[in-house]
């Protein structure tokens, strides 16, 4: 039953009360129709009833009103009116009750609502309640988890990384299975991609083709390399050179034995050498051993390796070392990826070959792959590393270092023995090409190409041979340029004498003659052609800095140039034709170009930079201020050795007063006075007569600048220089010079020899060693600093400087009995000498069995080790790879020559005397007469004082450290070379002392009380020797 409010219950009963009333009257109303009769015959009985009892009831109350009378009398109209007021109420209660019904349903979705906000705050409330419950039960576990200890939180952490750590793993072996399901033929393909790239090597210069592929492993000329240590007097190879007749001691290595050496020992091999020496032919050679069992068993590996070679210009160093190596290979669609690279030399293990180091122009770069490197060694001990440098690349005092313990060697240069060979393999290849390219034009070839190219092969070296072409000789060492050599003397028959003439005459070959003279048409001649390719070599030099030219720009470039000379000629169609034809340029990944050999750009940018100068001399500044760039190095020697145009006068003017000549003297420098074709004085004499400069090391560089040249407006100029000059070191540089020349006589024999002690002359020279300068050095007392005890010291000659190579190579041409000595083979027969040095040698311990008792193996056995090492061979550098024995029997020689011969000089000529290496009392009384630290007083050493710290990489000249010499005049007592000294190190030790430290050493060894050690067969390239004359 339906529900509804209480208000609506009245209405409904007042409505049954009108309704039931009237029904009443109605049934009491006489005279109605027929037809109500029989409706209201019910009613009229109820009427009757009510009727009744109304009347009763008035007649009890005694109420007898006319109003109900007259109601009584009218039933119909009072029922009609009760039917009215009936419907009216109900439809008021009708009304009522659907109003209620409304308001009703308002209440109750307003109840609905206020019963969800209820809900929602409370909903609101609870989570609040629950967070700050939860806030607390975290607090609180925080607050337990201190309480309960330090312990268990650590093992907590240490559960929870080691799941994290179990997960990641789980994820990354997932992943590799997945990324290395095809990986044996990722590793099948990329290994036949490192065999066609490396498994031959380009021979350039062939009629037929730009380049002649042949294999690498059949015409590879196995390189001489010199094993340097990398901490002077290395304790390792101390051990290794107990045995002076050892393969172990010999300075010249085969690569496969570097190789063996550096995987044995140190896992990284540092390689160095000139340009054009070899160095990316020996890591293909590196690459092509380790894809077969038989190149790995040449290699003498231990495992097999997997050959990776990169060069380090390609590679970004930003990227972690698998993803750069990843990237790389990209280009060569190798779709080696970064995992799979880690994988191979993480587990697997890889030869892992990185070269050019030097090809990064940017100091900061080259820094940041040195650390790459060091980090990539590191990370992944299972795998060997070989990096590759030029010299000037690897520079050490300029922080471009490797920090790996590593092997460094240096690849010599070929001997007579490898250049035979070298071109006999050119040769024969270039006959075979012949044979299998016939020409009409050409000429019949030969029956039987092996022998004919060892005739030309002798004619080459024959040529080479010949005392005029000397420099040609030097040059030939170098691979590049020996197969330069080849080219020109198949073509001409003869070859240029320098070599700035070499490349001009081989480009002008490579680019218009091979292709005219066999009637192929060429694109353009020669000299249009550098029109082009010179601009574009410098851009690269100077504003790219970069070896390789992206195609795009490389284009752009060429477009304009191309336009000046062959309008129409298409940018790519020439690149093309440098390619295919003329072969100086070749691909360098998917967009890119670069030179055949880095030194055709470096030759072709010096000869348009030669031109700008020419045209602009302001624009030789830019060789001025790169003057100290490994980058720049080739490129300016390059342009200041060109025939035309003459830049020299240019370079200098600009040069003589910058700071880069304001230390020592450089040997760039020297370099450069050698290889230029024409050498004008008169930049010097503005200089040193006009300028009114005031530094005395940049006048004293300029003196040593005229003495290379020494040509005659060389040697007025000096003299003038003499007159004139107030500086007293610049001044006695100038004397010394025309001293050299003749053109002044010495102190000694002009009687104005200033005496020292015991009335002996302060200087003499020497004309046994072409007038060498020995300096007297009074005696005195000093506290000696190995033993601190007060020693004595007598007065005694010391020699200016260590000994040269000039001075030690005429004591191995006289025990050759070469001619050159015949004025002291005729004074001092070599049979005689070997038996006075044979006599000495019993009271010298090692000596005998050191020499042999064939005299003329002496010559081999005692010569320089380095006398074929362009770094330490020059004439003026200090003689360096002699053993203490070699030189101890260079004293003994002079000694008995001096008998043989007199010096008039001396005025203890009548006397007892003798030449010996100094004692390392006599030695530090020299160097520091007992209170300097440093030879020439307390300062610290510098570059203007000293060559050390590997800041030069080499030996300089004798004396181009005026700055650095002591208040007598003795020179590079500090730095270029440690010194042999008489005595032994110890009482204990069969070792000899050495003094003065090295063009490697760190700044400690330089002080005057710095001391080392050596076995006395020890050959190293910093150690070197000094002469005293002393009365016996």
């Amino acid at each position: 039953m339906k529900k509804y409010p209480v208000s609506i219950w009245p209405i409904i009963f007042l409505s049954a009360v009108f309704w039931f009333l009237t029904a009443g009257y109605a049934a009491a109303a006489p005279g109605e129709g027929a037809d109500s009769l029989g409706a209201a015959g019910s009613q009229s009985a109820a009427a009757d009833t009510a009727h009744e009892t109304s009347q009763a009831e008035k007649a009890a109350t005694g109420d007898d009103s006319s109003l109900f009378h007259w109601i009584e009398k009218r039933p119909a109209l009072i029922g009609l009116i009760g039917a009215i007021i009936g419907a009216v109420a109900t439809l008021i209660g009708v009304f009522l009750a659907l109003q209620t019904k409304k308001k009703a349903r308002k209440f109750a979705r307003a109840a609905r609502e206020g019963e969800i906000e209820a809900e929602r705050e409370g909903r609101e409330t609870l989570r609040s309640q629950t967070e700050e419950m939860a806030k607390a039960a975290k607090k609180g576990e925080i607050v337990a988890e201190r309480e309960e200890g330090p312990i268990l939180q650590e093992q907590a952490k240490e559960r929870a990384k080691a799941a994290k750590l179990g997960e990641k793993e789980a994820e990354r072996e997932q992943e590799a299975a997945l990324q290395f399901q095809d990986a044996d033929e990722t590793e099948r393909r990329y290994l036949r991609g490192v065999e066609k790239e490396h498994g031959t090597i380009n021979l350039y210069g062939f009629q037929s083709t730009a380049n002649l592929k042949v294999r690498t492993l059949e015409v590879f000329v196995s390189l001489r390399l010199s094993e340097e240590q990398r901490r002077e007097m290395d304790p390792e190879l101390w051990e290794e050179q107990k045995s002076a007749a050892s393969p172990e001691n010999s300075r010249h290595l085969s690569p496969e034995a570097v190789l063996q050496r550096a995987v044995r020992k140190k896992r990284l091999l540092l390689i160095i050498g000139d340009p054009g020496s070899g160095k990316t032919t020996l890591l293909k050679f590196y690459a092509v051993c380790c894809l077969d069992p038989e190149g790995r068993q040449r290699l003498n590996l231990k495992q097999p390796l997997l050959p990776i070679l990169a060069p380090l210009s390609k590679v970004d160093p930003r990227q972690p070392f698998c993803e750069a190596l990843s990237a790389w290979g990209s280009g060569k669609n190798w779709r080696v990826s970064a995992e799979l690279f880690d994988r191979w030399l993480e587990k697997r293990g890889a030869l892992v070959m990185l070269d050019g180091l030097d090809e990064i122009s940017d100091l900061r770069l080259r820094k940041q792959v040195c650390e790459w490197i060091d980090n990539a060694c590191d990370y992944y001990p299972n795998s060997q590393f070989v990096v590759t440098s030029r010299y000037a690349g690897y520079r050490v005092a300029e922080g471009i270092e490797l920090h790996t313990d590593h092997l460094r060697a240096e690849v010599l240069d070929l001997s007579r023995e490898q250049q035979e060979i070298f071109l006999k393999n050119w040769f024969s290849a270039a006959y075979r090409e012949k044979m299998e390219s016939p020409d009409p034009a050409r000429a019949e070839p030969p029956e039987n190409p092996a022998e004919q190219a060892q005739e030309v092969a002798d004619a080459v070296l024959r040529y080479l041979d010949r005392e005029e072409n000397a420099s040609l000789r030097q040059m030939a060492g170098a691979p590049v340029l020996l197969q330069i050599m080849a080219i020109l003397w198949r073509e001409f028959g003869n070859l240029p004498p320098s070599r700035a003439d070499l490349y001009e005459r081989c480009t002008d070959y490579l680019l218009y003659r091979r292709d005219f003279t066999r009637d192929i048409p060429v694109l353009l001649p020669a000299d249009q052609a550098k029109i082009v390719l010179g601009p574009l070599c410098l851009w690269m030099q100077e504003t790219l800095r970069s070896d390789t030219a992206p195609a795009r720009q490389l284009e752009q470039k060429m477009a304009p140039l191309l336009e000046e000379v062959k309008p129409g000629l298409k940018p790519k169609d020439f690149i093309q034709n440098l390619c295919d034809r003329a072969g100086i340029l070749h691909r360098s990944g998917d967009d890119g170009y670069i030179f055949r050999h880095k030194s055709f750009r470096e030759f072709l940018a010096a000869g348009q930079l030669a031109l700008d100068i020419h045209n602009r001399p302001g624009r030789a500044a830019v060789l001025v201020e790169n003057f100290a760039e490994g980058w720049w190095r080739e490129t300016l020697l390059f342009a200041l050795g060109l025939p035309k145009p003459v830049i020299f006068s240019d370079f200098m003017e600009r040069f003589l007063p910058h700071p880069h000549n304001g230390a020592g003297f450089p040997t760039l420098l020297e370099d450069i006075i050698k290889e230029a074709r024409q050498k004008p004085v008169a930049p010097f004499e503005k200089f040193l007569l006009e300028s009114g400069e005031q530094d005395w090391q940049k006048r004293y560089n300029a003196l040593q600048c005229l003495r290379l040249i020494a040509s005659e407006p060389a040697k007025k100029l000096v003299k003038q220089v003499w007159e004139r000059e107030k500086d007293p070191r610049v001044k006695q540089k100038a004397e010394t010079m025309l001293i050299d020349w003749k053109l002044r006589r010495p102190a000694a024999e002009r009687g104005e020899a200033l005496r020292g002690a015991a009335g002996l002359p302060q200087g003499w020279r020497n004309p046994l060693e072409l007038d060498a300068e020995y300096l007297l050095i009074s005696g005195g007392k000093y506290h000696f600093s190995v033993t601190k005890k007060e020693v004595e010291v007598p007065p005694l000659y010391f020699a200016k400087y260590p000994l040269t190579n000039k001075l030690y190579r005429r004591f191995i041409a006289y025990l050759a009995e070469d001619k050159s000595m015949a004025e002291a083979l005729e004074a001092l027969p070599r049979q005689q000498f070997a038996a006075s040095l044979l006599k000495k040698a019993k009271e010298v311990q090692g000596l005998p069995e050191y020499l042999g008792k064939n005299p003329k193996e002496w010559a081999d056995k005692l010569r320089s080790r380095f006398d074929d090492d362009k770094r330490f061979n020059g004439e003026d550098q200090p003689v360096v790879g002699v053993t203490w024995f070699a030189a101890t029997a260079y004293c003994i020689w002079l000694t008995n020559l001096q008998l043989a011969i007199g010096n008039s000089q001396l005025a203890i000529a009548n006397s007892q005397f003798l030449y010996r290496l100094p004692t390392e009392q006599e030695w530090e009384w020299a160097a520091g007469g007992g209170k300097r630290e440093y030879p020439w007083g307390n300062e610290q050493p510098d570059e203007r004082r000293a060559n050390y710290g590997q800041k030069v990489g080499q030996t300089t000249a004798v004396g181009a450290y005026p700055a650095g010499a002591t208040p007598e005049g003795l020179m590079d007592m500090a730095g270029n070379v440690w010194e042999w000294c008489e005595n032994l190190y110890s009482e204990d030790s069969r070792a000899r002392a050495l003094r003065g430290g090295s063009w490697s050493s760190h700044v400690v060894y330089l002080r005057c009380v710095a001391r080392n050690d050596d076995r006395p067969v020890g050959l190293w390239s910093i150690v070197g020797f000094r002469v005293v004359l002393c009365q016996s």
